[in-house]
């Protein structure tokens, strides 16, 4: 329980603090620091018509082996605050003492909508959903069956009187069901997942120093048994053009979260108006 505590406390400070700042004078176009960080998902969508791809690496040091996950997400805005979303992926599995596996992962398609400078603030939320598809095999490790959907609500602010920085959460609930059986036979019926993230983002030159607490929670049902807490420093990079690169590095504090993972990704934009 004191873990919880703790953890309610870390994820609510940053949307305590947003009340003690002054609403905008007027609405301002937001300023978009970065596109992507490592684990949260930011309110900001892509403009009407263009194009946004980030090319993921991460891996993995799990308590029962190592893992690298690559994947290529594709975002495309419909309009200036709806955009849709697809994400494929790649595992490749190296269990200590086992035989290694790499394919394809669990397929994620979603979608959503931001409401910017809210009453003419420097607020800004967005709703999405998010879906993922069982298409990995899980007799090889590369998926787990599940059917899963994710509806989520991000929230984040603009700070100018603190050097343009931003601060932003998310809360998601992960509901799932078992589609595609593995030979083990789990026949149990598979536990929900609710998560909280949180973080700042802080410009320094051309670099945006990024900072998330992230925590996930199955324990609340189906005799769920996995809670997981990660603090994740990470640095993101304006490039040249429409280019960004950065790399986080998720540290786990829980029995049940990996030890740390290594996260580098990649982003090009193009399209719309303003390319």
């Amino acid at each position: 329980m004191k873990t919880y505590l703790i953890t309610v406390v870390l994820l609510a400070s940053p949307f305590v603090a947003l009340q003690a700042q002054t609403p905008a004078e007027e609405s301002e176009q937001p300023t978009q620091l970065v596109q992507e960080v490592f684990q949260t998902e930011l309110v900001y969508p892509q403009d009407k018509g263009e194009v946004q791809l980030t090319a993921r690496s991460i891996w993995n040091d799990e308590r029962e082996g190592r893992s690298t996950e690559g994947s290529l997400a594709v975002e495309y805005g419909l309009t200036d605050a709806w955009q849709l979303e697809m994400v494929v992926p790649g595992v490749d599995l190296r269990p200590d003492g086992g035989d290694s596996s790499s394919g394809l992962g669990d397929l994620e398609v979603g979608t959503k909508y931001a409401f910017m400078n809210i009453g003419g603030s420097h607020l800004h939320a967005a709703a999405g959903v998010d879906v993922t598809l069982p298409t990995g095999d899980p007799d090889r490790g590369l998926g787990e069956g599940l059917l899963g959907v994710e509806p989520y609500l991000s929230l984040g602010r603009d700070l100018p009187q603190w050097n343009n920085a931003h601060v932003f959460g998310q809360v998601g609930l992960g509901l799932v069901r078992r589609s595609r059986s593995s030979d083990e036979g789990d026949d149990a019926a598979p536990a929900h997942e609710l998560s909280f993230n949180t973080g700042l983002v802080v410009p320094v030159g051309n670099a945006r120093l990024v900072g998330e607490l992230n925590w996930s929670s199955n324990k609340w049902n189906h005799d769920g048994d996995e809670s997981s807490l990660f603090v994740t420093p990470g640095v993101v990079w304006d490039l040249p053009g429409t280019w960004e690169a950065g790399v986080g590095v998720p540290i786990g504090l829980t029995d049940s979260s990996d030890r740390y993972r290594v996260v580098g990704q990649l982003i090009w934009e193009f399209g719309g108006d303003d390319h």
